[in-house]
C-alpha cells in the first residue's frame, strides 16, 4: 500500500514537473513572440512615419489630388 502511494506521488511529481516545463516553455515562447511582434509593428510604424515625412509621400499625395 505504501509502495502504491509512493509510486502515485512519484508519478504525480513527474507529470507535474512535465506540465510546469511545458507551461514555462510556452510562456517563454509566447513572451518572445509578443516581443518580436511588437518590435516589428513599431519598426513598421516608424518606417511608415519616416516614409510619410519624406518627399516621396508628398509627391504621391499631391499627385493623387
Amino acid at each position: 500500500m505504501a509502495f502504491c502511494l509512493l509510486f502515485l506521488l512519484f508519478l504525480t511529481y513527474c507529470v507535474f514537473n512535465f506540465y510546469v516545463l511545458i507551461v514555462c516553455f510556452f510562456t517563454a515562447y509566447g513572451f518572445l513572440l509578443v516581443v518580436f511582434v511588437v518590435s516589428y509593428f513599431l519598426m513598421f510604424d516608424f518606417c511608415f512615419w519616416c516614409f510619410k515625412r519624406s518627399r516621396i509621400w508628398v509627391l504621391i499625395s499631391f499627385g493623387s489630388n
